[in-house]
């Protein structure tokens, strides 16, 4: 992902479907919010990616009691659910 060109021709038509269904649907700044949910995207695909095996934060959490109640959302195998989110809030 790091070594991605932005100016590739795949990534421009991906780019420009996105920013055109932005603009028709009447998002406000339609640049930024491309940018943000392609960075949300490419976040939680890389924290994926470096998720297998990894185990919940089970005890880890014992002095962090905010985190504790939120646990299950932050569990490793949550990402579908955690991008469906991030983007329902940002088109929000």
């Amino acid at each position: 992902m790091v070594g991605t060109c932005a100016a590739e021709p795949g990534t421009l038509r991906f780019a420009e479907a996105l920013a055109a269904a932005l603009v028709a649907g009447g998002v406000p700044r339609p640049a930024w919010t491309l940018w943000t949910l392609v960075h949300l995207t490419l976040g939680l695909v890389q924290e994926e990616q470096a998720a297998p095996g990894v185990a919940g934060l089970g005890d880890s959490l014992g002095g962090y009691p905010s985190l504790r109640a939120v646990a299950d959302d932050l569990e490793p195998t949550a990402f579908d659910r955690r991008l469906d989110h991030g983007v329902a809030l940002v088109l929000r």
